[in-house]
């Protein structure tokens, strides 16, 4: 048997390190918390889920990314559901539908925390191994639902007031 057979390679990564980790969300929990959250605060609480279980892990990119990422959805299925164009009477109907730009935003959430859960789960398992216990995300959940409401609202409310929008 040489040095260099496979089954002896180490394969924990340097940022693995589970004794730095603060008390992390278990990433699968999360999913669904960012799937519910996006019915009611679209991705931003997804992002703000992920993000903050990112940032627990040491991964700060990361967790910048998860949050605008949350933020920037949603601010685009609030334009795309805005939009609107002119027919030849001079009337303007919508382009996309609210329901359909909001279905794709729960989908596309879906989707992206399916691969934020896959992304932490070396990190979460590392934790586990260490004898971290995990926290309960259901209170954060739920503020980020809250969270992600008030930025929907605030983005509506600012679409809705600009010149030239459609009512």
């Amino acid at each position: 048997m040489s040095q260099d057979d496979e089954l002896l390679r180490p394969t924990v990564q340097p940022w693995l390190n589970a004794g730095r980790f603060r008390s992390l969300w278990n990433p699968t929990a999360l999913i669904y918390g960012a799937f519910f959250g996006s019915i009611f605060g679209g991705a931003v609480a997804g992002g703000l889920l992920f993000g903050i279980n990112f940032k627990r892990m040491g991964r700060t990119t990361l967790a910048g990314v998860a949050m605008a990422l949350g933020v920037g959805l949603n601010v685009v299925a609030a334009f795309a559901s805005s939009a609107s164009s002119h027919t030849a009477s001079g009337e303007s109907e919508r382009l996309i539908d609210r329901t359909d730009a909001r279905i794709g935003l729960m989908v596309v959430t879906a989707i992206l925390a399916l691969a934020a859960a896959r992304s932490q789960a070396p990190a979460f398992r590392a934790f586990r191994f260490a004898d971290g216990t995990p926290r309960n995300s259901f209170g954060p959940a739920v503020l980020a639902g809250v969270i992600g409401f008030a930025f929907e609202v605030a983005v509506e409310f600012f679409l809705m007031y600009r010149p030239g929008a459609y009512r």
